[in-house]
Order: structure tokens, then C-alpha cells, then sequence
């Protein structure tokens, strides 16, 4: 058994692999039944969808047709795309901020991702990015060494680093509200 998460996908914890069921299932309960080459997806014993087992971990297989209209063209999004819409709509778009990184793990698609983002805009473009994860820890929550280290050097290669230490600023403000 298992759950439709949000982006259309169930996992199969076996193979530790995701696959995409029609949205209109989500956060239905289904049924996986798996043999040595396929994957098979039930809902109230009605197969709903079936897929070829992939036994490659922390991976995605998606058919378009599962993903609601309005997210198919996540399958189209690359970063020539991603900075070619930033430049039409203006100079300031260019400038990325990634905001609470590492409050979960990277799966292999997010990493992967994240790699290539990281890579087109090194040395070109502006990257602000915050964490309340120590820097130490970063390889941890992108998982892959050998993609951290690349990640990583990019990163921090002619960076500035701004470490702020003490209470936050959110705590502050609800504790003199409660006094």
C-alpha cells in the first residue's frame, strides 16, 4: 500500500524509486504490486497505471499525462529556459535567492538540478542563498559527494559568507509580544 504525495507519484520503497500516478489520485491510498520488470498501481482493485520497474534509487518515473496541465511544463523547465524568462521580464530577475536551503535532503533529481542551476550562473550571475544548516553540513543534505563537492565549490568559490548567530529574529519579536 501506499500514499499519492502531491507532485503524483507514489514511492516504491523496495527499489526506493518513485512513479507517477494520474493526479486526480492524489493522496488517494493505492495498492503497488510489483514483479521483476513492472510496476503495477491499483485504486479499489481498478489497475490505474502501470510503469517499467526501475530499480534505480531516489529517481522519478513520470508519463506527462499523469502531472495535472498546470505542471507538465516542469518536464520542459531548464535553466536556458528559467534565465530567458528572467531576462524578458527585466535585468532584476536575473539575481537567484534560495531561501531555507537544506531543510530536507536532496533526492537525486533535486540534486541533479540544483547542480546544473549552480553551474550556469558561477561566475556569471548573483546567487544569494540562506540556510539555518551549518555550511559542515551541507554535503550531508545534498547527499552525492562527488555532485556536493561540485555544488559546493561553485558555491563557495568568490563568495561572501554572512554568519549570523544568536536568537532569530521571528522568536524575538513572538517573545515580546507574550511579555
Amino acid at each position: 500500500m501506499g500514499t499519492v504525495y502531491k507532485n503524483s507519484h507514489v514511492y516504491l520503497a523496495k527499489d526506493k524509486h518513485y512513479y507517477s500516478v494520474p493526479y486526480y489520485y492524489l493522496r488517494k491510498k493505492v495498492k503497488i504490486i510489483y514483479t521483476l520488470d513492472k510496476v503495477e498501481i491499483y485504486y479499489k482493485y481498478k489497475q490505474i497505471t502501470s510503469h517499467d520497474r526501475d530499480r534505480t534509487p531516489n529517481q522519478y518515473t513520470t508519463e506527462v499525462k499523469h502531472l495535472p496541465e498546470s505542471h507538465r511544463y516542469i518536464k520542459e523547465i531548464n535553466p536556458e529556459k528559467l534565465i530567458s524568462q528572467a531576462d524578458e521580464i527585466g535585468v532584476n530577475t536575473r539575481e537567484l535567492i534560495i531561501d531555507d536551503f537544506g531543510l530536507q535532503p536532496l533526492d537525486n533529481q533535486s540534486r541533479l538540478s540544483f547542480l546544473e542551476i549552480i553551474e550556469d550562473r558561477h561566475e556569471a550571475r548573483s546567487t544569494i542563498l540562506t540556510s539555518q544548516v551549518p555550511v559542515e553540513k551541507w554535503h550531508e543534505i545534498i547527499g552525492d559527494k562527488t555532485v556536493a563537492d561540485a555544488i559546493l565549490d561553485r558555491l563557495v568559490y568568490s563568495s561572501h559568507r554572512i554568519e549570523l548567530k544568536g536568537e532569530s529574529y521571528r522568536k524575538k519579536m513572538r517573545k515580546n509580544k507574550e511579555e
